[in-house]
């Protein structure tokens, strides 16, 4: 996977720092924001499913540990706004489904 940006627009971004340890954070989308860089991290596990809903415009989880293959979830109509998306450098396998705002990056 590769950071793919479609059009630069002016959005809240989040940023995480130092090193983050461990899982991703179940509760991270209960925050209010546009934008999520957890790139360079400490990051270990699987993409949560559960993410697929999320109206982020960019998500860079690149420079991590996460491993496993992108949810099922995160195909079809998933991540509708997204325009950004950073995974490499991690231990990710398989292919994106097409279709949200996966099919368009």
């Amino acid at each position: 996977m590769t950071c793919c940006r479609a059009h630069q627009t002016p959005f809240f971004h989040h940023t995480i720092s130092p090193l983050l340890p461990g899982p991703l954070p179940a509760g991270l989308l209960a925050l209010a924001t546009d934008s999520i860089s957890l790139g360079s991290n400490a990051l270990t596990g699987a993409l949560p499913p559960g993410w697929a809903s999320a109206t982020l415009k960019e998500l860079d989880l690149s420079g991590n540990d996460l491993n496993g293959t992108l949810p099922a979830s995160w195909g079809g109509a998933a991540l509708p706004a997204l325009q950004l998306l950073g995974l490499q450098g991690n231990q990710l396998e398989g292919a994106a489904a097409a279709g949200g705002g996966l099919g368009t990056l």
